[in-house]
């Protein structure tokens, strides 16, 4: 089961924090400084989801968008994570990612109607999204894999240019690399 919400809910916004704050705990590394309190700022956040295996929360992300990005274009499985993490190499998607890709992608279309959704991924990371593609397209939404890489935050191009997998309209993609030239 996948729970969308926004600011309001203030409940499930203190379980979302208190699950990031044992992520935190729990493990170390670069990427771990993203969901520390002064990198994760709660306000820039669109809305927030909680995947539960049985009754206990598993999967966590947040729906997201930038001032600068082209109108109604949101990233979701923004700041993805699981409290318990693999350690051995799977090529199987957990269901509980799909399921929260359509419930994040349901929650926007129902509440503030975007020209696109997507999911963004640093490095070359091609070949992953093609297999998160593939099953994702399994579901209610076809995704498509962007041909070119999308800056979706300012720094370093290597790491704020990414690769797009998305649904919706594809000619706002030919606006953003435009207004970025």
């Amino acid at each position: 089961m996948i729970i969308t919400f926004d600011h309001n809910n203030h409940a499930l916004l203190e379980e979302f924090d208190n699950n990031r704050k044992k992520l935190i705990d729990l493990y170390s590394g670069k990427l771990i400084d993203n969901y520390k309190i002064e990198n994760f700022n709660y306000q820039d956040q669109t809305a927030f989801s909680i995947g539960y295996k049985d009754t206990s929360p598993y999967l966590f992300s947040t729906i997201f968008r930038r001032d600068w990005w082209p109108p109604g274009c949101y990233r979701i499985l923004n700041r993805t994570w699981k409290l318990n993490r693999q350690n051995h190499i799977s090529k199987q998607i957990d269901p509980l990612f799909k399921e929260m890709v359509e419930n994040q992608t349901a929650w926007l279309y129902k509440n503030l109607n975007p020209t696109t959704v997507f999911i963004s991924r640093e490095h070359n990371s091609r070949n992953t999204l093609i297999n998160v593609r593939d099953y994702l397209n399994t579901g209610e939404y076809g995704f498509t894999l962007l041909e070119e890489r999308i800056r979706v935050s300012q720094g370093d191009p290597a790491l704020a240019c990414q690769d797009i997998l998305f649904t919706g309209e594809s000619k706002v993609f030919k606006s953003w690399l435009t207004s970025l030239d």
